[in-house]
Parts: structure tokens; sequence; C-alpha cells
């Protein structure tokens, strides 16, 4: 039985793999609106003044086509290709310095912005290509450096919730507003800072409303901007049916006032701004975290220890009616099924996936000659094929 740090990486994978199964059959189905929201994008700025056409922007649209290009393609040579160049095109995002902003001919946008795409990108370029972990790491590399930065919320709403231990952006939008609503109950303004969205306070020294204007919509004056980060492919760009110019316009740094909170409200402002504080390091400490443990195992050791958690209850059942002394099959049959049950769990005990699931497929096979034999070996043919869907359903089997 698995135990201690074994257990926990098998629960990630199994809820990691079974999310990045469900994205990837999400951005399938809705390949061509990420063009169109990007193109959404490009008129807004337009109509804003904001001509962003740079080099470093063009690879953002570049990388999205070469993706979706990969994805139309029936030639595999031609699929391989244009995923690579969609890759090329989302490191060079990713390397961009997030201490600075890409200029434009009349605007800017913060490169941790574009760095954040790189990263979205490069999660479905590994997951499209089935390497499941290193999709997996772009998750949390991308998110460890947002809440490094002290701003996770912009890449947390990036990607679902479920590849996390709890609801972190729920949290962080709950906190946001609470904070923001003192601050709008104050009155004295006492200078201005430059952020990406705006400011909660020095306390922490850290901004906390962050990303396109703040996911939680607060301070925006758009009328909801969660809307725009909760998106069909998990970045809410690609999904909302319109782009106001005012939506698109926080993308830009500004000044933002910073208020003096009165006295009636300090305590409770301090605190928080020491809980927004402590949930943003515990999630930096959860990616850091994760990504290790993603980074140390091989891909399929990782499949294999997934599909650990599930198998081996099985194994176990199928080799106490093969004990059974009134079994009414013959030993041929018997000693066969023996091998393939042993083969089972020390390819699953090994970290073998791949002979994991040849082994997986014989006892299927053995199983459903002899369940017209005898009724225990039906009942453990039922037993396989839910096996089997879960397995699937979690992205366990290749």
């Amino acid at each position: 039985m698995m135990q201690g740090m074994e257990l926990e990486l098998a629960n990630l994978v199994i809820s990691t793999f079974t999310n990045m199964k469900s994205q990837n059959e999400t951005v399938l189905k809705n390949q061509e609106k990420i063009l169109e929201k990007l193109d959404e994008v490009q008129d807004s700025l337009q109509s804003l003044g904001q001509k962003i056409d740079e080099q470093v922007l063009r690879n953002a649209r570049a990388g999205m086509r070469h993706l979706i290009d990969g994805i139309n393609s029936g030639v595999t040579k031609i699929r391989d290709s244009e995923f690579q160049l969609a890759r090329q095109k989302f490191s060079v995002l990713i390397e961009l310095n997030p201490n600075e902003n890409t200029h434009g001919t009349s605007g800017e946008i913060d490169n941790k912005i574009l760095i954040a795409f790189g990263y979205y990108g490069s999660f479905h370029y590994f997951n499209l290509q089935g390497d499941k972990r290193s999709a997996a790491i772009q998750v949390y590399e991308c998110v460890e450096k947002w809440s490094e930065w002290g701003s996770p919320l912009f890449a947390l709403q990036m990607f679902s919730p479920k590849f996390f231990s709890k609801n972190y952006a729920q949290i962080i939008e709950t906190l946001v507003k609470q904070i923001s609503e003192i601050q709008v109950s104050s009155g004295n303004v006492t200078e201005e800072v430059g952020t990406l969205g705006s400011v909660a306070g020095t306390a922490t020294g850290v901004g906390v409303m962050m990303g396109l204007g703040a996911a939680s919509g607060i301070g925006a004056g758009a009328g909801g901007i969660g809307l725009l980060l909760a998106g069909p492919v998990g970045w809410g760009i690609l999904g909302v049916g319109v782009l106001s110019a005012g939506i698109v316009g926080n993308m830009f740094p500004k000044k933002q006032k910073q208020v003096e909170i009165s006295a009636s409200d300090k305590a409770k402002y301090e605190q928080l701004l020491k809980e927004l504080q402590a949930i943003n390091t515990e999630l930096y400490e959860e990616c850091k975290r994760r990504k290790r443990m993603f980074q140390n195992t091989t891909l399929d050791g990782l499949l294999s220890i997934g599909m650990k958690a599930y198998v081996m209850p099985f194994t176990l059942e199928v080799e106490n009616v093969i004990r059974r002394s009134d079994l009414r099959i013959s030993n041929s049959d018997k000693v066969t099924l023996k091998r393939e049950v042993g083969q089972l769990n020390s390819a699953v005990n090994q970290k073998s996936a791949s002979q994991a699931e040849v082994a997986l497929f014989n006892i299927g096979n053995l199983l459903r000659g002899l369940s017209g034999v005898v009724q225990e070996f039906a009942n453990l043919l039922d037993k396989w094929n839910g096996l089997t869907e879960q397995l699937n359903k979690s992205g366990l089997l290749r």
C-alpha cells in the first residue's frame, strides 16, 4: 500500500493529469476562438491608440497560430513542426525580463503578462504532445513566479483551480475585495504608485490587485472583469464575447492612488494584508514543492505512481480469487492469470507505465474468457472495466 510522499504524489498525479486531459479536450473544441479573441484584443488596442505591434507581441500571436495549425494538421511531420515553432515563440515570451515593459508606438504592456502567456502556450504545447509531466511543470512554475512577484491572481486565473490543493484564486479575490472596500471608504490620498492594477497598501510591500485590472473586477469600472479570466480554454481573453476598451486598457501600467487608512479600519486592514501575504506564501511554497516533485520523477514514473493508486487494490482482489481452493478453472488458466497479475504488480512497482498497460490489458483478455465460466471472474471483469475507465479519464493510460 502507498503511504506518505508516494500517496501524496499519486493524488497529485491523478488530479493534475485528469485536469490536463479535460483542458486538452477543451482547447481542441475551442481552437478557432483563440485567434478570434486575440484579434479582438488587437482591435481594442487600436481603438485605444495602443499600437503594440512590435516583435515580442507578434510572437504571442504567432505561437498560438502555430499551435492551432499543428492541431488541425493530419500530417504528423507538419504537426510536429508547427508545435515546435509554437514552442519557440512561447519560450521567447517566458524569457522576457519581468522587471521591464514591452513598448509600442503609443503604449506599453507589462512583461509579466507576456511571460504568463508564454507559460500558458507552453502548457498546451506539452499537453497536446502528450508530455503531461512537462505540462504540469509549466502550470506550477508560472504561478510560482507570479507568487514570488507578489501578485499570483492573474496566473491562477489562467489555469483550473483543480491544479491546486484549494481554490486560491477565490480566496485571494475575497481578500482583495475586502481590502479594496476599506481603501474606498478612506478618503485621504497620500501618494501615487505605479503598478499593474492597483495597490492594496504598503504593509506587505507588494501590490495585491493584479492582472487585467484585477480579476475580482474591483477598481476597473468594467462591470466584472472576473469574466475576462474565466474563458473556455483557461484564459478569459480567449473566452469572453466582447472585450471593452476599458478592460483591455487595464493591461497597461498606470498610476494608481494609494490612500491612508482611517484609524477605525486600520487593525482590520492590516489583518487582511497579513492574511493575503500568508495565502500568497502558502501558494508559493505549494507550487515550488509540486514543481520539484514533477521535475524529480520521469513521466513513466508519474504515470505508474498514478496507476498504482488504482491498480493495486484491483490486483489484490484478483489474487484473492486465484487463491480459492474451490475455483473451477484449469490449472493452466490459473497459472497464466497469476503470472499476468505478477507482471502487472512488478511493472507498477518498477514504475514502468507502458509495461503495466500491457499486463493490465492481458488480464482483461483473460477475464473475458473466464467470465462465462465462473461468476467470480464475471465480477472481476466488471471491476476491470471500471478500473480502465477510471485510468482513461484520469489520463493515466496513454
